[in-house]
C-alpha cells in the first residue's frame, strides 16, 4: 500500500497488533482528524500506539535516509503485527521529560532562542559596549546620500585617518586601534611601524593637507579653535610634529585629507564617491567627513560628532566644524575600537550553546567556553558555584549573573540592541539578554512596537523570524502561561508548567502532513486549564496533520473525532479492542471494528470508560474552592497538633504563605496551574525538611526534633510539632515526584523494590548452578561475571543518529536477554533468568509461591494497580504515574521501620480513574499504620479523598501565591460552575 493508497481511504489501518499484551489489535487511525486512545493503565495504550505506531514510523524515516542509516538502524525491530499501512513523518511527545539542566530556560524549550537571534543579527543596531554609541557600517552610497541632503553653502572635507599619535610618547609607545568581536578582544590590526612612517606613507601617496584631531576640548568647545590652529605646516611629519609640542595639544588622530566640496553636492555625485572610496582604500575601511557648520547649523550624524577639528590650512579661526566617521565595518570614534558585527550564532547566549537534551549541569558545553563568555560567570550565567534546582528556588531571579543577565554572553554579542527606532537609545531598544529577562506578555508588547523593515534588505528572513517569535509567544500566553519570564530554568518549573512549555514546543514546529503522536499531553494541567491545550491540539488537524492521543481526560475524549478504548483490564486482562467511536460526520458503522464478544459484556466496561462513563468527567463543581467571610478575609484554621506550620513561604511567586497542616490523614495542597502548589510542597517543605538530603528525584532524610525551626533555601520556615502524648515522633521524610531515581536505566522492576537479591539466590542455589560453579553474583545484570559485555546487561545498544540523537535497539549479541549464554543455561522451575525477568508481577506471584519475600513485595505492586509490569522492566521505560505508584510500593514495603511524613506531587498524574482509586486506597493504608502524608493535586478523587485542604490561587503565576482557603475537607465550600 502505497501513500496514494493511504490517501484514498483517507485513514492509516494497523491490523493483527500483537506488541506486548495486544492480541492481534486491528484499528484504523484517520488521517487529518484527532484520534484520542484510552483504557485503563496496562491495558496496551501505549503499546499500540507509541511502540507500535510511532515505533513504525520511525524506523521507516529512518530507512529513507539511505542506507548508512537503515545499517544503523538494523537492530530496530518491526513491531509485530499482521500489516501496518503507510505512515506519514511521526513526531512524539513523551509522558515523561527527561530531566534538563538548568541552562534550559523556557525560551530554549520552546526553540525560540534561534528566531530571535536571526531578528537580532538582521535588524538591530550595534552599540559600542563601553561608550554605548550606536554603530553601523555605511557604504560610499550611504555617505553620498547623506551628504546630498545637506544644506547649501556648506564646505565638506572628505578625508581618512592615519595611524593614531599621542604627544609625549615615545615613537615605538603609540597604542593603535583595537579589533573586538564576540570571541573576545584580539591583538592590534594597525600597520606596524611609528606614527611618522604612516604619515610619511601617507604623504608620498600625495595626500599634504591635514587635519588635527584633538584629544582635549569635546563638541562646541570653539573658542580653544583659534589658539590650536597655529603652526600647522605641510613640508612632513616633523614639522606636523613640532607643531604639536609648540602648541601643547594632544592630538589623537590626523586625518589626511582626499578632497574638499561645497553644497550642493548632487552633481558632483560620480567625484564624491570616488572620493569617499579612496579614503576607504587608505583609511583601512574608514572615512571622516568634515563639515564646516554655520552658526545654528545642524546636521545629522553618520556616527556621532567627534572631538573638535583644527586646519590651518583649510580651516579659519573661529570656525566650527563638525567631524562625523563613516566605516565600512564597525568602528567607533570615541573609543577607538573596531568591531565586527555578532552573527546570528554569535548572538546565541552562551548559556544556550550545544544544548543537548537530558544533559547533566556537571560541565559546560565546550563552545560555551571558546566562544566568548561572559568574564564574571564564565559563561554559566549563574553569579558562581554549582547550580542545581534548589539553588534556583532559593535565589530566583538573583541567581542570575548582573553583568550577563544570565545570558553568560559578553559585552560584545549583547551590543546589538532591537527596539523602535531602528535600534537607538531608546526605552525601548533592548539586547537579547534583556529581552530574556521578559516575561512571554512583556516581550508580546514589545514585539508588537518594532518597526516593518521587511522591505529592506534581508526582509524575508527578517520576516520570517519575527513570525517564528511571535507564533511562539503567542502560543505559550495561550495556553496560560503568559506569567513565565524567558529565562527562566525549565528545572523550576511546576509539572503543569512545563508540560504547557513542551506542547508549545511541539505545536510551533510548523509541520504538515505530519503525524503527531501524544502521551498524555493533559499530564499534570489542572481542568480548568486543559480547555486551552484542547483547543491548541484541535488547530493541528488544520494545518492538515493527524493527531492521535494517548489520554484519560474527558477534554480530550470529548474534541476526539474517534475514541479508541483498549481494556477492559491491564495486562493479559487487557489488550483487546473495547469500543470504537467514531464521530466523523457520516462516518462508517463502527460494529466491524468491535469486538462485539468484549463490547457487550457489561463485565468489561471499568468505571469511567469512554462508553460507558465518562473518565475525568469534570463534576458539576470546580476544584477550586470558596472561601472567606462577606469582607473577604480568607480563614486559615489551625489544626490541633500534630501538626507542621509553615511560615512565610516566599518560593517562586508565594506571598508570604503561613498555613498550618495537620500530620494525622490526607492533607491536600490544591490550585490552579501556576497557584504555587509545588512551590510549596516541593521548594518549601520537602526542600527544608530534606536539606542537603537529595537523593535525585526521591528525597529523604529524617526528620527534625519536635520545635526545631527549619529554613527552607528559597525562603519560609517550616516547624514540626508533635507533643508527647500522639506518641513517637516521626522517623523519615520522603519526597515522591514523577522524576525517575537517579541510576533508573540500569534499575528494574525487581531490583528497586530489593527482591531481586532473593531471585539470585534461588537461582544460584539450583543444580546447574552449582554443577557450573555460579554464584549470585553471576546473576546480575549490573556485574561482569554474567552480563552480556556487548550491552553492558542493559539488552539495548545505543545508536547514535547524529542529528536524529541517540536510538536505543535491541543487543545483536544477546537479542535483548541481558545475560552471557551460559547464565541461560541454568532454569528455576523450568525458567531461565532472563524468561523470568520477563514474567509480569501478576504471573510472577503465582510462579514464586511458597517464596514470602518475593510474593510479598509483588503483592504490593498488583495493590497499587502494577501488576501487569515485567521483573525486569527498566525504570526508564516507565511513565509518570508508574513511578510514582513504584515509588509508593516501595514506602509500603518500608511501612514497618517507622513514622514517615511522605510528601506526593500529582500522584493522580496520568492515571485513569481506576488507578487513582487504587492509589488513594493506598495513601490510606499508609496513614492508618501512622503515617503522614501530603500530596499537591488538583484531581476531584484526590480531593474528596482528602481530609485537610490548603489551597492556592486564586489563579497561577503573579495571580496565585496566596492562601485561599485552609482548613478541613467538610469546610471547604466548592465552586459551582
Amino acid at each position: 500500500m502505497d501513500r496514494g493508497t493511504m490517501n484514498r481511504t483517507g485513514q492509516i489501518e494497523l491490523r493483527g497488533v500483537r506488541v506486548h499484551n495486544l492480541k492481534g489489535v486491528t484499528v484504523a487511525f484517520p488521517l487529518n482528524r484527532w484520534t484520542t486512545v484510552t483504557g485503563v493503565s496496562g491495558s496496551g495504550k501505549s503499546s499500540l500506539v507509541i511502540d507500535t505506531l510511532f515505533t513504525e514510523a520511525r524506523r521507516r524515516y529512518g530507512q529513507s535516509l539511505g542506507a548508512r542509516a537503515a545499517e544503523l538502524l538494523r537492530g530496530l525491530q518491526k513491531p509485530d503485527a499482521d500489516a501496518i499501512g503507510p505512515l506519514p513523518p511521526a513526531v512524539v511527545l513523551n509522558q515523561v521529560s527527561p530531566p534538563l539542566p538548568y541552562w534550559v530556560t523556557v525560551a530554549a524549550l520552546v526553540e525560540l532562542i534561534d528566531p530571535l537571534c536571526a531578528l537580532f543579527a538582521h535588524q538591530g543596531r550595534f552599540h559600542c559596549p563601553e561608550c554605548g554609541r550606536s554603530l553601523r557600517p555605511y557604504t560610499s552610497d550611504d555617505v553620498v546620500d547623506w551628504l546630498s541632503g545637506l544644506p547649501p553653502g556648506l564646505r565638506v572635507v572628505i578625508a581618512f585617518p592615519v595611524w593614531p599619535w599621542r604627544c609625549g610618547l615615545s615613537s615605538g609607545d603609540e597604542a593603535g586601534a583595537r579589533r573586538r568581536t564576540a570571541g573576545g578582544e584580539a591583538a592590534t590590526d594597525e600597520p606596524p611601524g611609528s606614527w611618522s612612517e604612516a604619515l610619511s606613507r601617507a604623504a608620498a601617496a600625495g595626500f599634504r593637507r591635514w587635519f588635527a584631531v584633538t584629544a582635549g576640548p569635546r563638541p562646541g568647545a570653539v573658542g580653544a579653535a583659534a589658539e590650536c590652529a597655529r603652526g600647522v605646516y605641510l613640508d612632513g611629519p616633523r614639522v606636523l610634529r613640532e607643531w604639536a609640542d609648540a602648541a601643547g595639544v594632544a592630538v589623537a588622530e590626523w586625518l589626511a585629507v582626499v578632497d574638499r566640496f561645497k553644497t550642493p553636492v548632487r552633481e558632483r555625485r560620480l567625484r564624491l564617491a570616488e572620493a569617499v572610496e579612496t579614503a576607504y582604500r587608505y583609511g583601512g575601511g574608514r572615512c571622516a567627513v568634515l563639515v564646516r557648520l554655520a552658526d545654528g547649523a545642524q546636521a545629522a550624524p553618520l556616527h556621532g560628532s567627534a572631538d573638535t577639528v583644527f586646519d590651518q590650512v583649510l580651516g579659519v579661526d573661529g570656525d566650527r566644524w563638525g567631524l562625523w566617521y563613516a566605516a565600512l565595518g564597525l568602528h567607533c570614534p570615541r573609543c577607538r575600537v573596531d568591531f565586527q558585527k555578532p552573527a546570528a550564532e554569535d548572538l546565541r547566549p552562551c548559556r544556550y550553546r550545544g544544548l543537548r537534551a537530558g544533559a547533566g549541569d556537571a560541565a559546560l558545553p565546550e563552545t560555551v567556553r571558546s566562544a566568548g563568555p561572559c568574564p564574571s560567570c564564565g559563561g554559566t550565567g549563574i553569579a558562581g558555584g554549582r547550580v542545581d534546582r534548589e539553588r534556583l528556588s532559593a535565589l530566583g531571579e538573583s541567581a542570575h549573573c548582573s553583568r550577563c543577565l544570565g545570558s553568560g554572553s559578553n559585552d560584545v554579542a549583547l551590543g546589538v540592541r532591537l527596539g523602535n527606532g531602528h535600534g537607538e537609545d531608546t526605552p525601548a531598544s533592548r539586547s537579547i539578554a534583556e529581552v530574556l529577562c521578559l516575561t512571554v506578555t512583556e516581550a508580546e508588547a514589545w514585539l508588537e512596537t518594532l518597526r516593518d523593515e521587511s522591505d529592506r534588505v534581508g526582509g524575508v528572513v527578517r520576516r520570517a523570524a519575527l513570525n517564528a517569535v511571535r507564533a511562539r509567544l503567542r502560543l505559550l500566553s495561550d495556553l496560560g502561561l503568559g506569567y513565565l519570564p524567558l529565562r527562566r530554568p525549565v528545572c523550576s518549573l511546576g509539572m503543569s508548567e512545563r508540560r504547557r512549555a513542551e506542547l508549545v514546543a511541539l505545536l510551533a514546529n510548523g509541520l504538515v502532513q505530519a503525524l503527531y503522536v501524544l502521551d498524555e499531553p493533559t499530564y499534570g494541567i489542572h481542568p480548568r486549564e486543559r480547555g486551552v491545550v484542547v483547543r491548541a491540539l484541535r488547530a493541528l488537524t488544520g494545518r492538515p496533520a493527524t493527531v492521535v492521543v494517548v489520554d484519560h481526560a474527558w477534554e480530550c475524549i470529548e474534541a476526539a473525532d474517534r475514541v479508541i478504548e483498549l481494556g477492559p483490564g491491564a495486562g493479559r486482562e487487557g489488550g483487546r479492542v473495547v469500543s470504537v467511536e467514531d464521530r466523523l460526520p457520516g462516518g462508517r458503522d463502527e460494529s466491524d471494528r468491535v469486538d462485539s464478544t468484549i463490547a457487550d459484556d457489561p463485565r468489561s466496561r471499568p468505571s469511567g470508560s469512554a462508553a460507558g462513563g465518562a473518565t475525568d468527567r469534570p463534576s458539576a463543581r470546580s476544584t477550586v474552592g470558596r472561601s472567606g467571610d462577606s469582607e473577604g478575609r480568607v480563614p486559615v484554621v489551625e489544626p490541633s497538633p500534630p501538626r507542621l506550620r509553615i511560615c512565610e513561604a516566599s518560593a517562586r511567586n508565594l506571598r508570604g504563605c503561613s498555613v498550618c497542616v495537620p500530620l494525622l490523614g490526607l492533607s491536600v495542597v490544591t490550585g490552579s496551574g501556576g497557584a504555587g502548589k509545588t512551590a510549596l510542597l516541593c521548594d518549601t517543605i520537602a526542600a527544608a525538611l530534606t536539606h542537603g538530603a537529595d537523593d535525585g528525584a526521591e528525597r529523604r532524610c529524617r526528620v527534625p526534633t519536635t520545635g526545631e525551626e527549619r529554613v527552607a533555601p528559597a525562603g519560609g520556615r517550616v516547624v514540626l510539632e508533635v507533643p508527647e502524648p500522639h506518641g513517637r515522633s516521626f522517623e523519615g521524610v520522603v519526597m515522591i515526584e514523577s522524576q525517575r531515581p537517579k541510576g533508573a536505566v540500569r534499575s528494574c522492576v525487581a531490583s528497586y523494590l530489593k527482591f531481586y537479591d532473593h531471585i539470585r539466590r534461588l537461582m544460584a542455589e539450583t543444580a546447574d548452578a552449582v554443577e557450573l560453579g555460579l554464584s549470585a553474583r553471576s546473576f546480575s545484570f549490573n556485574a561482569p561475571a554474567g552480563r552480556c559485555e556487548r550491552c553492558h546487561g542493559l539488552g539495548t545498544v545505543t545508536v547514535d543518529m547524529r542529528f536524529l540523537g541517540e536510538l536505543a535497539v535491541t543487543c545483536p549479541e544477546c537479542n535483548g536477554r541481558r545475560f552471557a549464554e551460559e547464565i541461560l543455561q541454568v532454569h528455576y522451575r523450568g525458567r531461565s533468568i532472563a524468561e523470568i525477568l520477563q514474567l509480569t508481577v501478576a504471573d510472577a506471584f503465582t510462579f514464586f509461591r511458597g517464596q514470602r519475600r518475593i510474593q510479598q513485595p509483588l503483592q504490593v505492586v498488583r495493590d497499587v494497580g502494577l501488576g501487569y509490569l515485567t521483573l525486569g522492566q527498566s525504570l526508564a521505560t516507565l511513565s509518570g504515574g508508574e513511578i510514582q505508584r513504584i515509588k509508593l510500593a516501595r514506602e509500603l514495603l518500608a511501612a514497618a521501620r517507622g513514622r514517615r511524613l511522605i510528601l506526593v506531587d500529582l500522584p493522580s498524574g496520568g492515571l485513569h480513574d481506576d488507578d487513582v482509586r487504587r492509589v488513594l486506597d493506598c495513601l490510606r493504608t499508609m496513614t492508618s499504620v501512622g503515617h503522614a502524608v501530603i500530596v499537591a493535586d488538583h484531581h476531584p478523587l484526590v480531593l474528596d479523598a482528602a481530609d485537610w485542604i490548603v489551597e492556592l490561587g486564586p489563579g497561577g503565576g503573579s495571580d496565585g501565591g496566596t492562601v485561599v482557603y485552609c482548613g478541613p475537607k467538610s469546610d471547604w465550600i466548592p465552586v459551582t460552575e
